[in-house]
C-alpha cells in the first residue's frame, strides 16, 4: 500500500499531512535529505497529531520513515525506547504496522559509543541512531 494510501487509511492522520517535510520545524528539516526532493509523499508531526509521544512519519517514494529527534546520550535511551514501544503499539491497528523504519536522529552530536551496551539495546530494539537521515 502507498504512503498516502496509509494516510487516507489511518483515523486522524490525514487532516495532519503536511506537503513535504513541512510538518518539521526549519530547524529539524535541515537534518533529513532527500536524493530526489519530489518523492518526499508528506510528512506529519505524529505527537501533535495522535497526542502521541513519537515525532514524526515520513513517506519517502512510497516508504515509511519514523523518525524521533531528540538528544542522543545514554541517560536519555530509556526515554526514546518508551517513545519507540508506544510507536509500535499504535501502529499495530493501522496499515503502517508492516512498517520498520525507525530512526533517532541526534538534535546536537552522539553521545553513545558504538560498543556501548546502551547503542546494543537500542539497535537490538530496530532503532537507527544517526545525525541526518538520507532519503533514497
Amino acid at each position: 500500500m502507498a504512503f498516502l494510501e496509509k494516510v487516507e487509511e489511518t483515523h486522524g492522520l490525514k487532516e495532519c499531512l503536511k506537503t513535504g517535510l513541512q510538518a518539521l520545524t526549519q530547524q529539524y528539516r535541515r537534518k533529513i535529505r532527500a536524493r530526489d526532493s519530489r518523492k518526499i509523499n508528506g510528512s506529519i508531526f505524529l505527537e501533535e497529531c495522535v497526542n502521541g509521544r513519537w515525532d514524526y512519519i515520513i513517506g519517502y517514494n512510497d516508504k515509511t520513515f519514523f523518525v524521533e529527534i531528540h538528544p542522543v546520550k545514554t541517560s536519555e535511551v530509556e526515554n526514546v525506547l518508551d517513545k519507540l514501544f508506544w510507536l509500535r503499539r499504535w501502529k499495530e491497528n493501522t496499515p503502517f504496522k508492516d512498517d520498520s523504519n525507525f530512526f533517532w536522529l541526534s538534535t546536537n552530536g552522539v553521545g553513545i559509543l558504538k560498543r556501548s551496551s546502551y547503542w546494543k539495546k537500542v539497535h537490538k530494539q530496530g532503532l537507527r541512531i544517526k545525525r541526518t537521515l538520507n532519503l533514497e
